[in-house]
């Protein structure tokens, strides 16, 4: 919010309404627990195979019999998901 002239300082400013504040959305919270476990496991994996994090894979493939979840990692999801595994092309089955 910009303070008019009138107004002076922030400090003289009162604290936002917590009633009037946004509720979370709960698809997106949903979403990005989805994706948070993805990226645990891919990185369990790796260490585990001892490949580094440094060293960008070629492919990785999403398996889940849930539609839904796919769907929510393979979105918009899916930029983030190659950046944090370091991985050039994801795909889902």
């Amino acid at each position: 919010k910009c303070l008019s002239k009138e107004e002076g300082s922030v400090h003289w400013e009162s604290f936002p309404d917590p009633a009037e504040r946004q509720k979370p959305n709960e698809k997106i919270q949903k979403s990005v627990a989805r994706m948070q476990k993805v990226i645990e496991i891919a990185r369990l994996i790796r260490d585990r195979k001892n490949k580094p994090t440094k060293l960008p894979l070629k492919e990785m493939t999403i398996v889940h019999p849930d539609e839904d979840y796919l769907s929510d990692l393979m979105g918009d999801l899916q930029v983030y998901l190659s950046e944090e595994i370091n991985v050039r092309k994801i795909t889902s089955s």
